[in-house]
């Protein structure tokens, strides 16, 4: 793990004792990225330039990931690697191979679980997707490719993480800055995102699975402020309600395999989503985990949350953010989700300080903020489950059948 974290406005320094260098560097696009899917399908099947296995570049929904680990004394040859855009091979040949084995995979592609359930959520349509991607793919020229990526990195922010011995290596630092200076990519001040408006065109949608846990889910949707005190009250929510769920569904009434909740983020959009894991075994089953949801809220609603009920969040939460620094893997998530919020904090120590302060009535005040919205369902279901609730899921809404 890092001896030392610190952030920065761009970028976030993880002093360690290892003789290696960890460097995630993202070209965050936000609403600049290439409005047309196939530019990220190709690029993720173009090959690099580089041969070696320690620098990889990743192409996400709306940026690009570029991935080092090196020992120091290689950082420059290794940072050299991803100027500019020499690490992609930007020939016609390699060009349509990248299409190839881009259709290829859609071809064989099916929407699955994870699939629906961010449809659900974030209004991804994966299935009504696939066809239009791969004509886009289609249609796509090498040309459009070259302009979609060079007005996609024009436009983007530069964030950068480091990890390595930067107090044993005091030029590290400025090594790595001086590195990217010399680029066209600049480190821009962030400019707040406006939260993403999300059509939903269905309030629940039934998922027919031969699954032997029935998945009873309710989510709340809600715009994000980007303030970072207001990130940890909803995180501490989310956590006071997944115990409050796993208390009364599981321990108490015996109703679930699993239940709890957990909070997402997306585009300036957050989901609590109150999941349970159910065999369903009764008929009214469904009916009662959804019955525990409503009164765990009002509780919450209510103020009912005991100092014990508020440490434990602490605890857990602070406990996961110390864990985001311990390997490269969540640091590279860190980097994704984090950022998107004011980070103005010297060190990790300030953000227990602001988990520290949130008090019962900060997350009083965020529940009837997020629960005031009309909730959706996502329901997971064996068709016996689906026959026992054909009623009870007809009041819930408009239904979207997969």
């Amino acid at each position: 793990g890092g001896s030392s974290v610190s952030l920065h406005r761009n970028g976030l320094v993880i002093d360690t004792n290892d003789e290696t260098c960890h460097i995630d560097w993202q070209l965050d696009s936000g609403c600049n990225y290439s409005s047309n899917p196939a530019t990220k399908w190709i690029l993720s099947k173009m090959p690099t330039k580089t041969n070696d296995k320690t620098s990889a570049i990743f192409p996400f929904q709306d940026c690009i990931n570029f991935s080092i680990d090196c020992k120091i004394e290689d950082l420059e040859s290794k940072i050299n690697t991803i100027k500019r855009f020499s690490n992609f091979s930007f020939t016609q040949k390699d060009f349509e191979e990248a299409k190839r084995k881009a259709l290829e995979e859609l071809d064989n592609s099916q929407a699955g679980y994870d699939d629906d359930l961010d449809e659900f959520s974030f209004g991804l349509k994966y299935s009504e997707n696939t066809e239009f991607i791969k004509s886009q793919i289609e249609k796509m020229t090498l040309e459009d490719l070259i302009n979609d990526f060079n007005n996609m990195v024009i436009n983007s922010q530069s964030k950068i993480i480091v990890k390595g011995p930067v107090s044993s290596n005091p030029d590290l630092m400025n090594d790595i800055a001086n590195y990217f200076d010399t680029m066209d990519f600049k480190f821009k001040p962030n400019t707040p995102s406006q939260p993403q408006n999300i059509k939903y065109d269905y309030d629940c949608m039934v998922r027919v699975d031969n699954t032997s846990q029935n998945t009873i889910l309710e989510q709340y949707t809600f715009p994000l402020s980007g303030n970072v005190k207001d990130k940890y009250i909803f995180n501490l929510l989310a956590e006071v309600l997944s115990k409050k769920n796993f208390n009364s569904i599981r321990e108490e009434q015996g109703l679930a395999y699993y239940s709890g909740a957990d909070i997402q983020e997306r585009n300036m959009v957050g989901c609590i989503s109150l999941s349970t894991d159910s065999s369903c075994n009764n008929k009214d089953d469904a009916s009662k985990i959804l019955n525990s949801y409503k009164a765990n809220i009002a509780e919450i609603l209510n103020g009912k949350i005991t100092q014990e009920e508020l440490i434990l969040a602490k605890n857990k939460i602070k406990g996961s953010i110390a864990g985001m620094f311990e390997n490269n893997e969540n640091i590279n998530i860190y980097l994704m989700a984090g950022f998107d919020h004011e980070v103005e904090l010297e060190n990790i120590s300030q953000i227990n300080k602001i988990i520290d302060s949130i008090t019962i009535e900060d997350i009083q005040k965020a529940s009837n903020y997020v629960f005031k919205n009309k909730p959706r369902y996502f329901m997971n279901v064996t068709d016996k489950t689906l026959n026992d609730n054909e009623a009870l899921f007809a009041t819930l809404g408009k239904i979207e059948k997969r």
